[in-house]
């Protein structure tokens, strides 16, 4: 978890029992010694909603294939599988051991 998710939690966690009706929020954070440009700040991003996801990054090796003498690939099945946001365009004569490889580390199942 990162520590920007951490802070996060905390914040959301400590600015759980204020409302905008009871007290204002310089009131509410006076009353619970907490530095109120800091409660502003989670406050707005609390309120600004979920952070985009993290980026990572992942490889995956494709096998070796075959030698030049294999026939040449057919032109586009118009066939795509789209996971996690990714698109994958899958074509006649594709492997479907490195689709099921590709497919994992899009899933985020790498071993």
């Amino acid at each position: 978890m990162s520590e920007h998710a951490i802070k996060l939690a905390h914040w959301r966690e400590t600015l759980s029992s204020f409302t905008p009706e009871s007290a204002s929020l310089r009131s509410y954070c006076a009353s619970r010694r907490l530095p109120y440009q800091t409660a502003r700040y989670w406050r707005r991003q609390l309120q600004a909603g979920p952070a985009p996801a993290e980026l990572s990054f992942a490889e995956y090796v494709i096998p070796a294939g075959p030698g030049p003498d294999a026939p040449r690939p057919l032109p586009d099945s118009g066939v795509a599988v789209e996971c996690r946001g990714f698109l994958v365009r899958v074509a006649p004569g594709f492997d479907p051991g490195v689709l099921d490889g590709v497919l994992d580390v899009l899933a985020g199942r790498m071993d």
